[in-house]
């Protein structure tokens, strides 16, 4: 079973996070989570946004984490520590996960709820806010963030019903990690691994190194985390990133896309120079009707099945060198950033039999450079549609016909 893209908007409101910590005795301590300061080499928090049908898998995966065995000893183990927030209808919980000795399926490092209501996940200060927490919990820790939650691809995740309905947008994602960046960053959503995305984290928080995304659908469940921190804790992967890669080749789930973001803007000018090439040679419309249908319907190995909205920008770029001779030079820069960068999709939309668009492209991903509410790679290189000028390669191959 796999989670599927949905679609919500946007609105929010801040954390103020407070814990428990139980006693020996069975009774209940009030603490806030700033008393729990502690020395770690390394802490991963995991972002859980349980709305949108997603609370039996949130909680299955704060389970599981209880029971990942963390006391691994030898010359490469690390010190891990866990910190969760999750979200769902019925409130919010802060978490520091503790191991569970009993195999119990109730939580051994749930506290007390300080949220009757739901937490605004989709707001970015609620992100940040945790954050904060872990950086001043655990100072001198490296910090992993990971997210998990329903997805609408490039335009963001967390989808959030509770307390109204909410998105966490990529630009208030990046917005979270330009106030507190950590180390890493994993995306456990539908179609999440987009140059959109990542152009989106690498523009607005240089600090963030890594990150680990879905090129299309993910497992309804989680990627196995608990095995990717026993792995992590023992020193037999280098970054949890790393870890959570292998475990998921393990059990023989699709393997997740690991991008280096300090190589997303040269990647971004290679493939801007492509679609401008494009662009230019889509002069007439026979010459777009080809381009259009060479882009869109040979589908060698652009994305596992039709409909998926998300092209492989590697493949792409096999393809159009093949098809069009012309395009070779800027097509092998764009294959040798990759190689440097890590795999990623750019998005498109679904078309008709006969090559037409079968909708317009969403607001969101039309170039508006004067407006500031777009993506910025949609408004920094020509392959989104640009309606105000009449340029972008998708202008030339959707909307110059119909002008």
């Amino acid at each position: 079973m796999t989670r599927l893209v949905r679609i919500t908007i946007v609105r929010m409101g801040v954390l103020a996070l407070v814990v428990a910590a139980v006693t020996g005795c069975g009774g209940v301590i009030t603490t806030p989570l700033t008393a729990l300061r502690a020395d770690a080499d390394h802490v991963v928090c995991f972002y859980l946004c349980g709305d949108a049908g997603l609370e039996p898998q949130v909680d299955a995966i704060v389970n599981r984490l209880e029971l990942a065995d963390r006391s691994i000893v030898g010359p490469r183990a690390r010190s891990v520590e866990l910190l969760a927030l999750r979200d769902g209808s019925n409130g919010s919980t802060l978490f520091r996960v503790i191991a569970d000795q009993t195999g119990s399926p109730d939580h051994t490092s749930y506290v007390e709820d300080q949220w009757e209501e739901s937490r605004p996940m989709g707001e970015s200060d609620t992100l940040a806010d945790f954050l904060d927490y872990a950086v001043t919990t655990f100072p001198d820790a490296e910090i992993t963030l990971v997210l998990f939650g329903a997805s609408r691809g490039y335009s963001g995740l967390c989808e959030d019903l509770f307390p109204e309905s909410d998105l966490l947008e990529s630009a208030e994602l990046a917005r979270a990690l330009q106030r507190v960046a950590p180390l890493s960053v994993v995306l456990d959503g539908g179609f999440t691994a987009s140059i959109e995305t990542a152009y989106e984290i690498a523009r607005n928080a240089p600090a963030v190194q890594t990150l680990l995304a879905a090129p299309g659908a993910v497992p309804a469940e989680g990627w196995p985390y608990a095995a990717a921190v026993e792995r992590f804790a023992s020193g037999e992967a280098p970054t949890f990133a790393d870890a959570l890669i292998d475990e998921s080749e393990r059990a023989g789930l699709h393997r997740p896309w690991l991008v280096e973001l300090s190589e997303i803007g040269p990647l971004a000018g290679a493939f801007g120079a492509l679609s401008q090439s494009l662009a230019d040679l889509a002069h007439d419309a026979p010459a777009r009707i080809e381009l259009r249908r060479t882009l869109f319907y040979d589908l060698d190995d652009y994305y596992a099945t039709p409909g998926n909205l998300q092209l492989s920008i590697g493949s792409l770029a096999t393809t159009i060198a093949d098809r069009y001779p012309e395009t070779a030079d800027d097509a092998e820069r764009v294959r040798q950033v990759l190689e440097r960068s890590g795999p990623l999709t750019v998005h498109f939309i679904p078309l008709h039999e006969d090559g037409r668009a079968a909708s317009a492209h969403h607001d969101d991903y039309m170039a508006q450079p004067m407006s500031g509410a777009q993506l910025l790679f949609v408004n920094d290189y020509p392959w989104a549609p640009n309606l105000i000028d009449g340029s972008g390669l998708l202008y030339r191959l959707f909307y110059e016909d119909a002008g």
